[in-house]
């Protein structure tokens, strides 16, 4: 935990110094996106992009959880505010300065999403009691039916996926443009 100033609160330098790694793997994915986003072919660049800025994104929640609320000092507050404006903006210029990857990976986002809803559903305390009850002395071959059941599962939420995508993709595109590219 970070050390605090005469009247308890966190400063700057200290929560720099306890989260420097963390600030700078922000940094390093930030600018990771940007030289990225330049690579041939392009779609492949700006995917890559897209995959690092996600990560940045998971790293600046995580400051943000670190971030000691109620305890801090102005300087402090002003950098943590500083710091969410920084990688909202960065966030803001990727989606649109790069709208078109939304036509071709779209589908990505969507699958994640729908996973996560699949598994949150799927660990619900009466269904997960459910599976393993039925997952329990199969043997070999009920572990192999167990597999391909997952298998068939995953490529089942990749098709859904990629028909929403095909089916949101000119809405996100359309809306982004009409958003913040009018003249």
């Amino acid at each position: 935990m970070a050390s605090t100033d005469s009247e308890g609160r966190v400063t700057l330098r200290e929560f720099v110094e306890e989260n420097h790694r963390l600030i700078s793997v922000l940094g390093v994915l930030v600018a990771l996106s940007a030289f990225s986003s330049g690579l041939r072919p392009g779609n492949l660049g700006l995917t890559l992009a897209s995959v690092f800025l996600a990560m940045a994104v998971l790293v600046m929640l995580e400051l943000w959880t670190a971030f000691p609320r109620g305890h801090a000092t102005k300087r402090l507050e002003w950098f943590g505010v500083g710091m969410l404006a920084t990688m909202g903006l960065v966030s803001v210029y990727w989606l649109l300065a790069f709208r078109q990857i939304w036509r071709g990976v779209l589908a990505l986002p969507v699958w994640a999403a729908l996973t996560t809803a699949f598994g949150a559903i799927i660990s619900r305390p009466r269904i997960a009691s459910l599976v393993s009850r039925l997952l329990r002395d199969r043997g070999r071959a009920g572990e192999a039916a167990w597999i391909a059941l997952a298998v068939v599962i995953t490529f089942a939420l990749l098709y859904v996926s990629v028909r929403l995508a095909r089916i949101a993709e000119p809405i996100v595109y359309h809306a982004l443009t009409s958003l913040f590219c009018s003249p």
